[in-house]
C-alpha cells in the first residue's frame, strides 16, 4: 500500500502532473477498474482450475486408482499450480516496484541528492560540536 501512495505522493506534487489533474484522475479510474476486473479474472480462473483438479480426480478414481493415491496425486499438482503462481507474482511485484523506484529516481533532480548529502553532514559537524569532548588524563 505505501507503493501506491508513494505513487500519489508523486502524481500530487509534480507541477506538470497538476496541469494535466483530470487526465491522471481519469487514469487512477482506469486503473481502478482494471485492478476490479483483474480480481474477477483471477477468481475465474481458480475456479477453473480447481474444477479441472477436480476432473482429474474423478477420471482417476473411475480408472481404478485408489482414493489416497489419486488424492495425493491431485494435491501435489496443485502445490505445484500454486508455488508457481506464486513465484510468478512475487516477480512481478518485484517488477513492480522497480519501476516505481525509476519513476522516483527519474523525478528527483540530481540537485536535491545533493543537497540531502550536505545536509548529511553538515548535522553530524554539529552533532560533533554539540557533544562534549572526553577529558585527557
Amino acid at each position: 500500500m505505501s507503493v501506491i501512495m508513494r505513487l500519489l505522493d508523486l502524481l500530487s506534487a509534480s507541477h506538470k502532473l497538476k496541469d494535466s489533474k483530470p487526465y491522471v484522475m481519469r487514469a487512477l479510474a482506469g486503473m481502478a477498474i482494471f485492478v476490479t476486473l483483474s480480481v474477477f479474472a483471477a477468481l475465474m480462473t481458480a475456479l477453473l482450475i480447481a474444477s479441472l483438479m477436480w476432473l482429474i480426480y474423478a477420471e482417476m478414481l473411475a480408472a481404478g486408482v485408489g482414493s489416497a493415491i489419486a488424492g495425493t496425486l491431485v494435491a501435489g499438482l496443485s502445490l505445484i499450480t500454486i508455488g508457481l503462481t506464486a513465484f510468478a507474482a512475487l516477480r512481478t511485484w518485484a517488477a513492480v516496484r522497480a519501476d516505481i523506484d525509476l519513476v522516483f529516481n527519474a523525478q528527483t533532480p540530481m540537485v536535491g541528492k545533493v543537497a540531502d548529502s550536505v545536509t548529511s553532514v553538515a548535522g553530524a559537524f554539529i552533532n560533533g560540536l554539540r557533544r562534549r569532548q572526553p577529558e585527557k588524563a
